[in-house]
């Protein structure tokens, strides 16, 4: 099979979700593949692990992932990448000390300039989120400070007003106590005031289950923090209820949590 015959073999199965055979097959065939093609596949291999709930190989894939970063050319060099991930396989292995460790790590690389890779429109800011959500879960006073200084830094930093519409803005003024929950889930489904066509996403959007993913995961954070634990399960079940949104770290941090809780774990 040629390395062609591969790769559309690996984005049919991926496309339609067969994530148990497309990682099958991606094993298989990993090595037939040249290491820059198998670096791009291997971000979709930890989502399909994670879809499939095995934690420990995603983290397996999610380490190689961060360390191809020194493959790449120096002008797209991501030496961050794969540590948001990495944080989300610790913390669904109950290892949450380690967890903070790579958010912390990554928030750090992008605070000095060493990370030039973000996934959100804000420079970051939603590994800033992760590590308030980890805050709040595990009761950390100093890193909470540490998170929501970071955010704050973040937003303070946008160049205009309707930049703060951008996603996950509105998340981060959510967790600085700006906005409410219910005003957060309407910024998850409402588009930027600037960009064209209608201004509400339906919520089975896949970018409105993105958004919503995270800001069910906060909502579900701040619950307990205020100690309202009976509330926070609604919050992550709602996250978990909605679609997999496949590349959304959140909705499965959110999930874990919620199957965490349906099972008699602690909610502390």
């Amino acid at each position: 099979m040629t390395a062609s015959n591969i790769s559309a073999q690996l984005d049919s199965l991926y496309d339609s979700e067969q994530m148990q055979t497309f990682v099958e097959l991606f094993q298989e065939e990993a090595s037939s593949l040249s290491p820059k093609v198998r670096d791009l596949y291997l971000v979709q291999v930890i989502w399909a692990q994670m879809t499939l709930r095995k934690f420990d190989e995603a983290l397996t894939a999610a380490r190689e992932f961060h360390e191809s970063g020194t493959r790449t050319p120096k002008f797209a060099r991501d030496l961050g990448r794969g540590l948001l991930e990495i944080g989300a396989c610790h913390w669904m292995l109950n290892e949450r000390s380690r967890a903070v460790e790579a958010w912390k790590k990554l928030c750090e690389g992008i605070e000095a300039g060493n990370f030039e890779y973000a996934r959100d429109a804000v420079g970051g800011l939603t590994y800033g989120l992760m590590l308030w959500f980890a805050a709040i879960m595990c009761g950390d006073r100093s890193l909470r400070a540490y998170s929501l200084e970071f955010a704050r830094a973040k937003v303070g930093a946008l160049p205009e007003k309707a930049a703060h519409e951008v996603w996950p803005v509105p998340a981060a003024h959510f967790v600085l106590e700006d906005i409410t929950a219910s005003e957060l889930v309407e910024a998850a489904v409402t588009v930027p005031s600037f960009l064209p066509g209608p201004r509400t996403m339906s919520k089975q959007d896949e970018k409105a289950r993105h958004n919503l993913s995270l800001a069910l995961l906060l909502m579900g954070a701040d619950e307990l923090a205020r100690g309202v634990s009976s509330q926070s399960e609604p919050a992550f079940s709602q996250a978990a209820c909605l679609k997999n949104p496949i590349s959304s770290i959140p909705w499965y941090l959110a999930r874990f949590e919620h199957e965490r809780r349906s099972d008699g774990g602690s909610e502390a």
